[in-house]
């Protein structure tokens, strides 16, 4: 009995031996994964898409080199934008930190609304050695006829920092499909509280504005960037392209300039403030004026008094 028991205990042991080896050297093992990815541009036919692939590296205490990441459509579905490549480069990633790559592609003209695939894979190298190690996956973008975009922005021309100013965005849903959780995103010298407009499902063929009030943060020439943010019928986030518009921020001080009279007051009190202003305006004039007049009356009294003797 106490033999069978020992050898039991010897086999645990020897198992655990194994263990923990394995366990440290799948630490050490580079492995790099597609965390999460975003897609921006509108997913309909002909249009360029950028997809940002979020790279990490699972090892704790290994780092990445040279890592070659092929993407391609095997449906034909997407393609290489101009100028653009399948195949990206990313020096290294340190032990448990992430790269994003910006993947540009164009949606096919000729393909019905579906749901296509966008396969991936990756080489790359750990620090210890010369091995090649590779990982691949896919994700999944429907394509649709139509689009989601902002239609028009209003603002007022000339805003106040720190002042409310009112903002309305009109935007519309030419798609054959329910949009979710859409909102839009607003970049500029606003209050960060203030950078989100919710919308929330968006019916097919739908039209609607969206309001907010927002605060500049920053006087002169400004500039701001709405972007529609929704998540398509294949579950993606997607970010539309970016309406741009531009306005004018005072800091309110000097909106009536001394130089600038300001608007005449009606009635018999507007009429005193006029005079008295004249007169202030033309002080030393009236001042020579009354001199000359009082030189001449004194002299006119002294010529008459010889004339009388």
């Amino acid at each position: 009995m106490k033999k069978s028991v020992s050898i039991v205990i010897i086999l645990v042991l020897f198992s655990i031996l194994l263990t923990f080896p394995a366990s440290a050297d799948e630490l050490s093992r580079p492995t790099v994964f597609i965390e999460s990815y975003t897609i921006d541009g509108t997913l309909s036919k002909g249009e360029d898409i950028i997809i940002y692939f979020t790279l990490r590296n699972a090892s704790l205490q290994s780092s990445v080199n040279n890592i070659l990441m092929n993407v391609q459509s095997d449906s034909g579905a997407f393609f290489p934008s101009p100028e653009a490549s399948n195949q990206y480069f990313v020096s290294s990633i340190p032990p448990g930190e992430m790269k994003e790559v910006a993947v540009y592609m164009t949606v096919s003209h000729s393909i019905p609304d579906n749901t296509y695939d966008v396969n991936y894979t990756m080489s790359y190298q750990g620090t210890q050695s010369d091995a090649l190690f590779t990982s691949s996956g896919k994700i999944s973008i429907a394509v649709k006829s139509g689009s989601f975009e902002i239609v028009e922005v209003k603002i007022p021309e000339e805003n106040v920092k720190g002042r409310l100013a009112y903002v309305s965005v009109r935007y519309t849903n030419m798609s054959e499909y329910a949009l979710n959780s859409a909102r839009i995103r607003i970049e500029g010298n606003i209050a960060e509280n203030q950078k989100v407009i919710d919308i929330g499902t968006v019916r097919a063929a739908a039209s609607g504005i969206a309001e907010k009030n927002i605060t500049f943060t920053e006087t002169g020439i400004q500039q701001l960037s709405f972007d529609l943010i929704y998540e398509d019928e294949g579950g993606n986030i997607v970010i539309s392209d970016s309406f741009t518009t531009l306005t004018v921020v005072t800091d309110g001080i000097g909106l009536y300039p001394q130089e600038t009279a300001p608007p005449a007051q009606g009635g018999q009190l507007g009429r005193i403030d006029s005079i008295i202003k004249l007169i202030q305006d033309n002080a030393v004039l009236i001042i020579c004026i009354a001199a000359v007049i009082c030189i001449g009356a004194i002299v006119t009294a002294v010529v008459l008094r010889k004339r009388r003797r």
